[in-house]
């Protein structure tokens, strides 16, 4: 998904301006090691360096941050810089095998991962990027899970569908389908203790 315009530090920028990769390299070292979590400032620099003619430096730079969320216990953290990667260097053949390996083991166990991998494959896609995306929208839901609909109340979803665009919601014995965009906006998650979910799990 896009990200919002991030502000880099004037040291930085005025590195990148003058092309002085190596510093910003440097620069870039340094960041992981003292602020490994602000995934934004990275991807900003990335794609100012990509700017400035250095593709394959900011795709390499990428790299060692994948691999620093790795050595940190970080997989959700891999998976962004991987999907930044796929965004940055689509033709690139590797990422592909990465992103849909991480992504099966991200979201390994779940219910619908095969068919969601199915409709939206990974390798061989020409914009893996955004398929990615897709399969990770898909697979924020789960069948068994319990949301609340404005207007109809509590249900659990039922059945997920990627093939045929539907998620369904069981509500008062009656079964809703949604498409994945109507999921996403009208959904909102019960969490655990709410008496909504008491409503569903606890009818003593």
């Amino acid at each position: 998904m896009p990200h919002t315009e991030t502000i880099l530090p004037h040291e930085i920028t005025l590195l990148i301006e003058q092309k002085k990769f190596p510093e910003v390299e440097d620069q870039w070292i340094r960041l992981m090691e003292s602020d490994p979590a602000d995934l934004p400032v990275f991807f900003a620099i990335a794609a100012a360096v990509k700017k400035k003619g250095n593709p394959v430096g900011a795709v390499g730079w990428l790299r060692l941050l994948a691999d620093d969320r790795v050595r940190r216990g970080d997989p959700d953290g891999r998976l962004r810089v991987l999907d930044e990667i796929a965004r940055m260097a689509p033709t690139d053949d590797a990422i592909r095998g990465e992103l849909d390996a991480a992504l099966k083991q991200r979201f390994a166990g779940h219910a619908a991962l095969a068919a969601v991998l199915a409709k939206h494959p990974i390798v061989g896609s020409t914009d893996p990027a955004s398929a990615a995306s897709r399969v990770e929208r898909w697979l924020r839901f789960r069948p068994g899970d319990i949301y609340h609909l404005p207007g109809r109340g509590p249900g659990r979803i039922v059945e997920m569908n990627p093939a045929l665009d539907v998620l369904r919601v069981e509500i008062g014995g009656a079964r809703l389908p949604l498409s994945l965009v109507s999921a996403e906006r009208t959904l909102e998650p019960v969490p655990e203790g709410h008496f909504l979910r008491d409503k569903l799990e606890r009818l003593d």
